[in-house]
Order: C-alpha cells, then structure tokens, then sequence
C-alpha cells in the first residue's frame, strides 16, 4: 500500500533503505505490531492517501516487530512500540582515528 502511495519508497525497510542510499532522501520507518491499537492508529493515519502526501519525498516503511522482530528490536532499540524512526542524510563530521 505504501509503495502505490510514495513515489520514492517502498513498501518494505529493505526496498526503502534502497531508495534512501540511492536518492539520498531521508527514511522514516514506522515500527509497530498488529496486536497493538496505537500501532494500527498511526499505520493508518500516516498511510492513508489523503494525509501521506507530505511523504512523498521520503523513503518510508513499516516493519511489524512480530514478523521482523529482530530488525523493530534493533530499530527501536529494544523500546516500546509504536516508534516512528528518521533517518536522513547529514555532512560528515570527518571524525577517524589518527
């Protein structure tokens, strides 16, 4: 559903993150699960046609702990869901090891 939505996303983190390397667009990933009312709340009122359209220059996915849990886990950093994640690109602070 996302993908017909977003022009610049797909529909899961793995095809979003493509398009954020690729585009250099920011990503943002919903992380949720299905059991969860707050999660299915803020599934639907970002992705529904009428209010997504302020994402349509971003790459965006959902992930459902249950079914990638250890990818949610490491997104939300072992949190509560539901968690809205952004990523996006910012100057390199030119930190190494000398």
């Amino acid at each position: 559903m996302q993908a017909a939505l977003l022009a610049t996303s797909g529909e899961t983190y793995t095809e979003a993150h493509k398009a954020t390397t690729e585009k250099g667009c920011p990503l943002v990933v919903v992380v949720g699960a299905t059991w969860c009312p707050a999660c299915q709340q803020l599934k639907e009122k970002c992705c529904r046609s009428e209010t997504a359209w302020f994402l349509r220059n971003v790459a965006f996915a959902h992930v459902d702990l249950d079914e990638e849990h250890e990818l949610g886990t490491e997104l939300t950093n072992g949190g509560p869901i539901p968690q809205i994640v952004v990523y996006r690109k910012t100057p390199w602070a030119g930190f190494c090891d000398a």
